[in-house]
């Protein structure tokens, strides 16, 4: 949203990305005021042995909500909070610790023990809403 008081115009800019648009909004209001250079974010999914997943499923909570990631063939998905009006998303990986979801953008970053298992996930939900950090309290397949 932007308001120029001198002219008594003012804009609202909506958008259904996680980027701000506020460089829009002026632009609007000042044509001469140049738009921001967008930030396209990259991930890019790698193979794994679909028997290393396993040691990623399982049922993890954080303070107030629970998911579960599950391996389904030779992936993984996880399945998010009811509240959270999103049907099973399938995992991609991008390292042996970090997958994400194309769309929407969600990403998961597994935590391991000192002996390198498994034991908690940092959830990074859509629209940039801070991490949740979740513990694995039983594994599952």
């Amino acid at each position: 949203m932007a308001w120029d008081p001198k002219s008594r115009v003012g804009v609202v800019v909506l958008s259904n990305q996680l980027t701000g648009v506020g460089d829009i909004a002026r632009h609007l209001l000042r044509p001469n005021l140049p738009l921001g250079k967008p930030t396209a974010f990259r991930h890019s999914e790698i193979p794994l042995d679909p028997a290393l997943l396993d040691a990623h499923a399982g049922r993890y909570e954080t303070r107030d909500e629970a998911f579960v990631i599950a391996r389904e063939r030779g992936f993984l998905t996880i399945q998010l909070p009811v509240d959270w009006g999103l049907p099973k998303l399938h995992l991609r990986p991008e390292s042996l610790r970090d997958f994400f979801v194309a769309e929407p953008p969600v990403r998961i970053e597994f935590q391991t023990d000192d002996g390198g298992r498994v034991n908690g996930a940092l959830v990074y939900p859509p629209r940039g809403k801070k991490a949740l950090a979740a513990s694995r309290i039983s594994p599952g397949r």
